[in-house]
C-alpha cells in the first residue's frame, strides 16, 4: 500500500478495495504534511527569533493576515476536491481534466486580484494590525513579497487540494517534504547570509518562502499532468473553458471559505474576552498554548476527514451512495477513536505538554485547565470536523458553513460570555462555552449527514465522449 499507484489503481481502490485501507492509503501522507508543515513553521520562525522581537512581532502579524488568505482560497480548493474527486468516481477522466483547468483559471484570477490589491494596500493592512515604526517598515515588506509571489503561495494550496480529489495525496506529500527542507535553507541562506549572498534578514524570510513555494508549484503541475491521472493530457485538454465548471467549483467553494472565515472571526472575539478576564495576558498566553497542543492532537482527524471527501466525491461519482455513507461513518469512527487517545493523553499530561512552551507556572496552570476541559469533548469535536468534510467531498459545504455560523459565533460568544464573566467564572467559563459548543457542531453535523440529503446532490454532468474506452482501449 505505500508504493505510487497508478490513477486507475486509486480510483478502483477507492471504490471497490477495503475501506479501511483506502483511508490509511489517502490519510498517512497528509498526517507528514501536517507535521512537516509544523516544523518548518516552528524553525522559521526561531530564524527570525534572532534577529530581535521586532523582527518576530512583524512576521507573526503578517502571518496573520497571509493566514486569513489562505482560508480564503478554500472556494478554489474545496470545490476542486469535490468536483474532480466526482468526475473521477465517474470515470469521466476527460471531464476531471478539464474541472483541473477551470480550477487553474480560477487560482490565476484570484492571485491577480491578491496581488495587485495586496500590493498597493500593504502598509495601510499592517497600520489596521497597529503595526508602528520597525514594526510597520518590516511587516509591509514581508506582506510585499508575500503578494508579489502570491501566484505561488496560494497555488501550492490549489494543486494539493486538485490531487486529493484524483486520488493521490502522496504525490503532493513527497513535493511537500522537498519544498520545506529547501525553504529551510534558503531561509537561512538568506536571511543570515552566507558567503557572497548578503544577510536580508526579515526579507529573505519571505523570499526564502517564495522561492520554495516556485519550485513546488512548478514541479506540482508537471507531476499532476504526467501522474494525476490515467494519461497524460495536452495542455488544451487543460485549458479548454468551461464556465459551467468553474461556477460549479465556486458554488461549492464560497461556503466552505466562509466557513473558515466564521471560524477565524469567531477565535477573534473569543480572543477579546478571554484578554478581558482576570488572568489577562496570562490567561491568553494559557489559550494561545493550548491550541497549539491541540494543534498536534487534531491533525490526524484533519487527515481523516480530508480522506472522508475524496472517498465520498468519488463514490457518489460512481453512483455507490450506500457505499459513499458507509465511508463517512468508517472514517468517522476511525478519526473519534485516534483522537480518544489522543485526547486521554493530553487530559493525563496536561501539564507537561504546556511546559513545553512556556514555563510561567500561572500560565501551565490555565493552560491546562483549558486543555483538559477541551480534551472531555474533543471526540465529538473531530466527529463534526470529519463529517463537515465529509458532506463537502459531497458537495454539500452550505450546511457545514450555517452549523459553524451557529456553533462558532451566535452561540458560543454569547455563552462564553455567560460562563465567564454572568456566572463570574472568568477564563474557565470560556473553556466552558467553548466545549459546549464544539458538541453542539458536532452533533449538529453529524444529524444532518445521517439525514442523507447529500447523497442526492448533483454537481457534475458527464462528458460528451465516453472516455473510459479512450483510456481501456476498448471500441
Amino acid at each position: 500500500m505505500l508504493r505510487q499507484l497508478s490513477g486507475e489503481e486509486r480510483r478502483l481502490l477507492i471504490l471497490e478495495g477495503s475501506l479501511y485501507k483506502a483511508v490509511f492509503f489517502l490519510a498517512w501522507p497528509m498526517v507528514i504534511q501536517s507535521l512537516m508543515m509544523i516544523l518548518v513553521g516552528a524553525v522559521d520562525m526561531m530564524m527570525v527569533g534572532a534577529l530581535g522581537s521586532d523582527a518576530v512581532g512583524a512576521v507573526g502579524m503578517a502571518r496573520q493576515v497571509i493566514q486569513i488568505i489562505g482560508i480564503s482560497i478554500m472556494a478554489v480548493g474545496v470545490g476542486s476536491t469535490a468536483t474532480i474527486a466526482r468526475y473521477y468516481g465517474y470515470n469521466d477522466i476527460k471531464g476531471a481534466v478539464n474541472a483541473t483547468g477551470q480550477a487553474l483559471y480560477l487560482l490565476f484570477l484570484f492571485s491577480l486580484i491578491i496581488t495587485t490589491v495586496g500590493l498597493v494596500f500593504s502598509e495601510g493592512i499592517m497600520h489596521l494590525l497597529g503595526a508602528e515604526g520597525d514594526l510597520l517598515t518590516l511587516g509591509t515588506g514581508y506582506l510585499q513579497i508575500f503578494f508579489a509571489g502570491s501566484l505561488f503561495f496560494l497555488g501550492n494550496f490549489t494543486l494539493r487540494s486538485i490531487f486529493q480529489g484524483t486520488g493521490d495525496t502522496k504525490t503532493p506529500t513527497q513535493i511537500d517534504v522537498a519544498t520545506n527542507l529547501l525553504n529551510i535553507a534558503l531561509n537561512y541562506l538568506l536571511i543570515f547570509g552566507v558567503g557572497p549572498v548578503p544577510a536580508l534578514g526579515v526579507p529573505g524570510a519571505a523570499l526564502g518562502s517564495l522561492l520554495s513555494r516556485v519550485f513546488a508549484f512548478s514541479v506540482g503541475l508537471y507531476a499532476l499532468k504526467h501522474r494525476g491521472f490515467y494519461y497524460i493530457p495536452s495542455v488544451k485538454e487543460f485549458m479548454e473553458l468551461s464556465t459551467h465548471k468553474m461556477k460549479q467549483i465556486l458554488r461549492i467553494g464560497i461556503p466552505a471559505a466562509l466557513q473558515g472565515i466564521t471560524r477565524s472571526g469567531g477565535n477573534i472575539v473569543v480572543l477579546g474576552m478571554i484578554a478581558r478576564t482576570a488572568a489577562g495576558n496570562d490567561a491568553v498566553s494559557g489559550y494561545s498554548v493550548g491550541l497549539m497542543v491541540f494543534a498536534f492532537a487534531l491533525f490526524p482527524a484533519q487527515a481523516v476527514g480530508k480522506s472522508a471527501a475524496t472517498i465520498i466525491g468519488m463514490n457518489l461519482g460512481a453512483y455507490q451512495k450506500d457505499r459513499a455513507e458507509e465511508s463517512g461513518w468508517k472514517c468517522t469512527g476511525m478519526g473519534m477513536g485516534i483522537i480518544a487517545l489522543f485526547s486521554l493523553i493530553v487530559f493525563i499530561f496536561a501539564p507537561q505538554f504546556i511546559r513545553l512552551f512556556v514555563d510561567d507556572p500561572e500560565v501551565v496552570r490555565i493552560g491546562a485547565s483549558f486543555v483538559r476541559i477541551l480534551a472531555v469533548v474533543e471526540p465529538i469535536h473531530a466527529m463534526g470536523l470529519i463529517l463537515a468534510n465529509a458532506l463537502h467531498g459531497a458537495g454539500e459545504t452550505v450546511v457545514p458553513f450555517y452549523i459553524s455560523l451557529l456553533s462558532w459565533v451566535i452561540l458560543r460568544v454569547p455563552f462564553a460570555y455567560f460562563f465567564a464573566f454572568g456566572l463570574g467564572f472568568q477564563e474557565t467559563g470560556i473553556w466552558i462555552g467553548i466545549a459546549v459548543t464544539q458538541v453542539i457542531q458536532g452533533v449538529l453535523t453529524a444529524l444532518k449527514f445521517r439525514e442523507g440529503k447529500w447523497k442526492d446532490k448533483e454537481i457534475t454532468e458527464s462528458s460528451s465522449e465516453n472516455f473510459s474506452s479512450k483510456v481501456t482501449g476498448k471500441a
